[in-house]
């Protein structure tokens, strides 16, 4: 998952209410969480608002975290 969106989550907080906060638009978080680029500027902001590194919003790929139940094998968790 999106380090941005992990943080946001944890967070509680809306992309609105994220972008308010980070004096960006929701557009912006929203495109940052699908992987779209930004300006150090605003990964600043956004990592600001957030409590994160800055890296974080630059590089998502070196800090993804895998979804919840991401390689969850179901089968494997059966009693035998």
């Amino acid at each position: 998952m999106n380090p941005v969106r992990s943080a946001r989550q944890r967070a509680n907080l809306s992309q609105i209410e994220l972008a308010v906060k980070a004096n960006v638009s929701q557009a912006t978080i929203s495109s940052i969480e699908a992987g779209a680029t930004t300006s150090a500027e605003v990964a600043e902001r956004i990592a600001a608002a957030l409590q994160i590194s800055e890296l974080e919003v630059l590089y998502p790929e070196r800090y993804q975290q895998p979804a919840a139940n991401a390689g969850l094998n179901v089968s494997s968790l059966a009693a035998p």
